[in-house]
């Protein structure tokens, strides 16, 4: 039986086999209705009764291609995927996997609506293609882009994706770490285009679009390893293989790649005399005290733990706020308010959704992940020169 509502065609056939992982995957759905119950931006109606049901008309959806309620088409575009149910579903399903084919699913009813208002396109991939070509870029980063983009194939691929539009400088600083840590490594950079995913979640553009582009990359490179500063990103990419079926390649965020790169010696750190606390990524959470990202920092910085972190990591909203801007607004003034009672020197982030947060709050010191560890190695260096 044919879906009442057709994707674009260019993907039909990944679309189909991602269906049929989503489809293993939820064999194990009592439809408890925990995972939208806990959703922490409170979308899927005002009452545990409501999202029972929306948990309900959503398997219905994907797994008996039954019609999509009005109701749960209002409200699946406000989901940032963030994961955050997947911690409280006692079968430990990923519920963000099905929101997303939902998605993709019913796309193509959305675009005008969303496009009607251009507020709403902040983010998507438009934005970040108008701040990739209007940025200038100095001869010492075109000159590095152009290098490792000569090389094309690599072991090690950086796929820096929109976020090198906000943070050409810390992806330079990432690469330059990998150098001299021996590491060959490959580059598209100003070449790269966003992945699709912050579309996706708007209801603008799908990642179908995207997933093309994305094989040829790794086609072309043919890496062992992908690494990417950006939870999204890994989002995509890790879609993307598994529609491609490869299950050999690596996908990586720079802390786990730097911890491997330190624990090997291959680089040296300087314990710096800074205090930083965390805002979690709730694509790359990592809720204990032993996890890549802190036991990364823990040797360059005092790192303070704060109520919102370790035990309680939850989405920033960088996703949903456009389409839920006063719930977002609200509860990242209550995480800024956390985050300054620590007095800590600097609020560590590694995700760029989560950058451009807290960027926007004047009274927070934010720092990316990378420059912290880039600093703490320079010092290093400096001793050992």
């Amino acid at each position: 039986m044919p879906w009442s509502q057709p994707t674009h065609g260019v993907c039909d056939s990944a679309l189909d086999h991602y269906q049929q992982s989503v489809e293993e995957e939820f064999k194990k759905c009592i439809e408890c209705g925990a995972c939208y119950i806990s959703c922490p931006f409170d979308l899927w109606g005002s009452n545990d009764e409501e999202r029972q049901q929306a948990i309900r008309d959503a398997n219905d959806f994907i797994f008996n291609r039954k019609p999509i309620t009005e109701f749960l088409k209002s409200e699946i575009f406000s989901c940032a995927e963030c994961d955050h149910c997947h911690q409280t579903c006692p079968a430990g399903i990923h519920r963000k996997h099905a929101n997303m084919l939902i998605k993709l699913r019913i796309q193509p009813r959305h675009v005008d609506r969303l496009r009607a208002h251009p507020a709403r396109l902040r983010g998507t991939k438009q934005y970040f293609f108008e701040k990739l070509t209007t940025r200038k870029w100095s001869p010492p980063e075109q000159a590095w882009y152009a290098a490792l983009n000569e090389k094309r194939q690599s072991d090690t691929l950086l796929y820096h994706g929109c976020y090198v539009a906000s943070t050409k400088n810390d992806c330079m600083k990432l690469g330059e770490m990998l150098a001299h840590a021996g590491i060959d490594h490959v580059a598209f950079g100003k070449f790269e285009y966003c992945c699709g995913q912050f579309g996706l979640y708007r209801g603008v553009s799908d990642l179908c679009e995207t997933s093309p582009k994305l094989i040829e990359m790794v086609e072309a490179t043919q890496p062992k390893e992908i690494i990417t500063n950006c939870g999204h990103c890994r989002e995509a990419v890790e879609s993307v293989l598994k529609m491609m079926n490869n299950t050999t390649i690596r996908v990586l965020h720079p802390a786990e790649k730097l911890l491997e790169l330190v624990q090997q010696q291959k680089l040296r750190m300087k314990f710096l005399d800074q205090s930083v606390t965390i805002q979690d990524s709730c694509l790359f959470s990592q809720k204990q005290p032993d996890s890549p990202v802190r036991n990364l920092l823990a040797r360059a910085v005092d790192l303070y733990e704060n109520k919102d972190s370790l035990q309680n990591a939850l989405c920033c909203g960088d996703v949903s706020h456009v389409a839920a801007p006063e719930k977002i607004h609200h509860y990242n003034q209550s995480r800024v308010r956390t985050f300054n009672e620590m007095d800590a020197d600097h609020l560590a982030v590694y995700c760029a959704g989560c950058n451009d947060i807290y960027s926007a709050f004047d009274e927070l010191k934010t720092r990316d992940l990378i420059d912290i560890v880039y600093q703490s190695w320079q010092e290093e260096l400096k001793e050992t020169i």
